[in-house]
């Protein structure tokens, strides 16, 4: 359960910053529901269909005409931003994706959450969730959804028949991996290809060891014992994986798991729950779900936001949506849909009825409450993301060492910043 006081701290904090910015009424509105919204989001589903059904009521209580533009993932970004940057107003909401929402924000395409919210209504959402979209400014630019993270699901049966309690340390699941590890089931299986799912169950299990990629100040810290501690973990892992590791994406471990071929699977929370689904997993109802724990339990946390355009002609409607998209009674509606994406506030961690469509929930937000924060999202990640992975990759084959991978990866980053 997640501590209320946060809530009231946060409350205070952003009472003195709205006072300081003069900022909480929406700008250059007449404070009045109604006229047309224009939303763009990518073209996926079951997320559309949630979406919608939240759109729909939205329109229904306001009297808000709601168009949607839903995209394909590839024409996302850019039909984005030349309409931005175009001025036009043709987008009032943007659903701003983590690898590109800072740059939107820096040419001044999204308006700062305070321009619509106070400081009682940022209280709703947990603060670490909130955070990852402050800007180098010091200003929130949108509200958190979407919100997913790596976690672990494991075979409670397989557990119980050789006496295994759930694990709570990385030395607890390399030796659950060992002892379930036969020639026809793997002991674990993970993201091992060069397609990000590595480099965050990489940083997933970091944020676990109480250490991150980066210091405060932006400093590498892949020297650090506890990088290497963590790299030594995933290569004691590898040696119970599936063979031909490198190549697992997200199907590859999914199919791993649902076909009885993996007894310990990393997952994205936004699937995980299928591992127990009758209609296509072959060992439904034997999945118990975990997070990763060494000093403490943590996620990295994955997630989009929703964003007042700034040049939206109906600026206090598009707030009065966003507000409401990022609302607790609607991502339980979108959950119930989706069955795979989390809230931001807190009140939806502490509805008894989120569990039913989120199983894998008290895992997940027990991490939340203890350790999270973003997934990296700066320009020279995608450098650094593919030395950690490709780097993983010929440690899992034996070509390096878990030392030397750390080695490597704090070699690019420090001159990435040099």
């Amino acid at each position: 359960m997640l501590k209320k006081s946060l809530a009231m701290i946060l409350v205070v904090v952003l009472a003195f910053t709205l006072a300081a910015c003069g900022n909480g009424d929406s700008s250059g509105s007449d404070n009045e529901l109604g006229g047309e919204l224009t939303v763009v989001a990518p073209l996926t589903e079951p997320h559309n269909s949630g979406w919608v059904a939240v759109l729909d009521k939205f329109a229904e209580e306001t009297g808000v005409t709601i168009h949607t533009d839903f995209l394909p993932w590839m024409q996302l970004r850019e039909r984005q931003t030349l309409e931005l940057a175009s001025g036009s107003g043709s987008y009032d909401v943007v659903y701003a994706h983590p690898l590109w929402w800072r740059e939107f924000a820096g040419l001044g395409y999204l308006q700062p959450v305070d321009n619509y919210t106070t400081a009682e209504d940022l209280a709703l959402f947990i603060p670490s969730l909130l955070e990852m979209y402050r800007a180098d400014d010091g200003l929130v630019y949108g509200l958190p959804d979407w919100i997913s993270c790596i976690m672990i699901a494991y075979r409670v049966d397989l557990f119980e028949e050789h006496g295994l309690s759930k694990p709570e340390t990385f030395a607890d699941w390399v030796r659950a991996a060992e002892i379930l590890h036969t020639d026809d089931r793997a002991g674990i299986a993970f993201p091992a290809i060069n397609a990000a799912g590595l480099a965050g169950s990489y940083l997933t299990a970091l944020l676990a060891n109480n250490s991150w990629i980066v210091d405060d100040n932006d400093n590498p810290t892949m020297n650090t014992p506890e990088a290497l501690e963590t790299m030594r973990f995933f290569e004691q892992l590898g040696h119970f994986a599936p063979p031909g590791i490198a190549n697992f994406h997200w199907e590859e471990v999914f199919a791993a798991g649902l076909g009885d071929r993996a007894a310990i699977a990393m997952m994205l929370s936004i699937r995980i729950a299928e591992f127990n689904d009758p209609a296509v997993s072959q060992t439904a109802g034997l999945w118990d779900y975990a997070v990763f724990r060494e000093k403490s339990a943590a996620a990295a946390i994955d997630s989009w936001i929703w964003s007042v355009a700034t040049d939206s002609k109906n600026q206090f409607s598009a707030g009065e949506l966003v507000k409401f998209l990022a609302s607790t009674d609607s991502q339980i509606t979108m959950s119930s849909i989706n069955q795979g994406t989390a809230g931001a506030t807190f009140e939806f961690y502490e509805r008894p009825e989120v569990e039913q469509y989120l199983p894998f929930l008290p895992a997940m937000s027990a991490a939340v409450a203890e350790n999270s924060r973003a997934m990296p999202d700066w320009v020279t990640w995608t450098s650094e993301m593919d030395m950690l992975e490709i780097s993983m990759q010929r440690m899992f084959l034996g070509e390096m060492t878990p030392e030397e991978v750390c080695a490597a990866v704090q070699e690019i980053m420090v001159a990435n910043r040099s």
